[in-house]
């Protein structure tokens, strides 16, 4: 499929309340896209993930002008591999796809980071990078390395503000696998494994100084693991378990509160100074969440869901439409009335989403609600 993008062609939804914030929708990905916004270069890189026909284009690039709106067209398609895409089924269905999951920019913004998901078992190096030239092009070839899951990929990457090291977690591997990088951001070396828990992580938090990291995954628990000095994750990782809790697959933190969703409930828990949960978290009833925008960040983005009930008994109830609510938490965690609510997307779910928190620009990616 082709995808011809000009800025005529994107949709800018109209913002509400305060008239600060600026929604810009952008060309649709899948559930296994990302979006990450490179605020110094005025670049935006999407990362598609279930397009038809072309497994092996999958990082996309879009200029950002002055005025938050976005331009650029499909011709600046860059793969997301180095490998061919081996069309020849191997294992089950859900394996036959390449899909670029999370994105990361190295600390001197000269390298781009490509979190790689759905690949096969035989394709390993699922952690792909690229340089990035002075306008935040990609250039060259990219390289593609093993993160120590040969399962399901990559889901969620950080990157250590002081160490040169890179934490990765993804579907298919239940752990923390790290990458040592050289001073440049290269990968070099072999990745580090750190096998706990049962179930695969998709979401982690890390305290401001990088000592704790909290893990949510689906599972009943949220799991807290102490990082050395070094970034050595210390073994065994406490599991904290939450009564009637399936599972947190969305984490966020603002401050020393960490916000997570069960369930269509929005919970709160306080962390103490460490960034350890602390006392109990709490149900906020008066939310209806959908996802959150994962990570740390000064606000609380949350995406609210509209439903209907179910026309059959016993069925949940009918997602409908969707919105983007930001939230500025008081000193007790309470988010309060949002300070900002986006248009109403009408039959449409929100995706994938990334923030420009300086020009408070949110970039999204809007799909039809099944």
């Amino acid at each position: 499929m082709k995808f011809l993008v000009h800025a005529c062609a994107l949709i800018f939804i109209a913002r509400l309340l305060t008239g600060a914030e600026q929604v810009v929708e952008v060309p649709s990905v899948t559930f296994n896209g990302a979006i990450f916004v490179n605020a110094k270069a005025r670049k935006l890189y999407v990362g598609w993930g279930h397009q038809e026909g072309d497994y092996e284009k999958g990082l996309f690039v879009y200029d950002i002008q002055a005025d938050g709106t976005v331009s650029g067209s499909d011709e600046r398609n860059y793969p997301n591999s180095p490998d061919p895409f081996i069309t020849q089924p191997d294992f089950a269905p859900t394996y036959f796809f390449r899909a670029v999951a999370c994105i990361l920019l190295s600390r001197d913004s000269h390298k781009l980071y490509l979190g790689v998901q759905g690949g096969r078992h035989s394709e390993s190096k699922t952690l792909v990078v690229y340089d990035l030239d002075d306008k935040g092009e990609p250039k060259g070839k990219p390289r593609g390395y093993p993160i120590g899951n040969f399962h399901g990929g990559i889901s969620h990457m950080l990157l250590d503000p002081k160490l040169d090291l890179l934490y990765t977690i993804g579907w298919g591997g239940s752990g923390l696998f790290t990458m040592p990088l050289d001073t440049t951001g290269e990968p070099k070396g072999e990745p580090q494994v750190y096998a706990f828990g049962y179930n695969a992580k998709s979401a982690m938090i890390p305290s401001d100084n990088y000592n704790v990291m909290i893990f949510g995954g689906q599972q009943d628990v949220l799991e807290v693991g102490d990082l050395s000095p070094d970034g050595t994750l210390q073994l065994p990782v406490a599991s904290v378990p939450i009564p009637n809790l399936k599972d947190a697959v969305f984490l966020a933190r603002v401050g020393r509160f960490l916000y997570f969703i069960d369930q269509r409930k929005l919970y709160c828990w306080p962390l103490d100074k460490e960034g350890r949960p602390t006392d109990n978290p709490k149900a906020l009833p008066r939310i209806q969440p959908v996802s959150v925008w994962e990570g740390v960040h000064s606000s609380l983005y949350v995406v609210e869901g509209e439903f209907e009930p179910a026309e059959n008994k016993g069925e949940p109830p009918r997602l409908v439409a969707t919105k983007i609510a930001r939230y500025k938490p008081d000193d007790n965690g309470d988010p309060g009335k949002p300070v900002y609510v986006s248009e109403r997307f009408e039959k449409k779910a929100v995706l994938s989403m990334a923030v420009d928190e300086a020009s408070e620009k949110i970039y999204v990616s809007l799909g039809d609600i099944p």
